[in-house]
């Protein structure tokens, strides 16, 4: 199927790319939501601005689209962001959020898409660890016990994947922190012509939550 990616520049949407594109499916262009700030109901915001350089990165056309950040005006942002595309189906990168999973599908729906979900239902240390193994990932946002500032920033190689999940059975938060605890930002993925190298970043830190925002620019992949 021709198929619409729906991306953040984080690990879920990526390695959702990532999934379909083993599966045989043509993935024909990426499509990125962007919210006012990091309140939206639905769209991932740290580091959004980085888009078009991860899309050159991946080798696929991007779409843009903003949207307002109120709750359920998103979706119509949504479905025009995807209407005239010329493809058969919508990916998304959920894993747990029955909330995103169904208002992506009822979008899809409207527009006679089908939605595809392949981390849905996943084990999520399995897949966590998986991610961590075949892509470069790094840390760009915290907002959880026992996510320290020292993470803003951070490899999610497997040693930190290992950490994660024991932060996640102690303070009980989602292992792939689809309940907002972390964000990330893939710098390289097995579907990457080029990859993505920081040259700067500003990481903020406010009480118990942080981000780390960067600039950036492609590099050659390393073999």
């Amino acid at each position: 199927m021709r198929v619409a990616a729906l991306v953040s520049g984080g690990k879920d949407s990526t390695y959702a790319v990532h999934r379909m594109l083993k599966e045989g499916h043509e993935v024909v262009v990426l499509v990125a939501m962007v919210p006012p700030s990091a309140e939206s109901f639905m769209y991932h915001y740290p580091n959004i601005h980085i888009m078009p350089l991860y899309a050159k990165a991946c080798g696929i056309p991007l779409v843009m689209e903003s949207t307002c950040g109120e709750e359920e005006k998103e979706l119509d942002d949504l479905e025009r962001a995807l209407s005239g595309l010329e493809v058969d189906a919508v990916c998304t990168g959920a894993v747990a959020s029955v909330y995103q999973k169904t208002r992506i599908e009822r979008v899809c729906s409207s527009l006679g898409l089908d939605a595809l979900s392949p981390l849905w239902g996943c084990n999520p240390k399995a897949t966590l660890l998986e991610m961590a193994q075949c892509m470069h990932i790094i840390v760009v946002g915290v907002s959880a016990m026992g996510l320290e500032r020292e993470w803003l920033g951070r490899t999610l190689d497997t040693e930190a994947v290992h950490e994660m999940i024991q932060l996640s059975e102690r303070y009980g938060m989602h292992p792939m922190g689809e309940g907002g605890e972390y964000e990330t930002l893939v710098l390289d993925a097995p579907f990457f012509s080029r990859r993505i190298e920081v040259i700067s970043a500003s990481p903020t830190w406010e009480r118990d939550s942080g981000t780390y925002i960067v600039d950036a620019r492609l590099g050659e992949k390393v073999v």
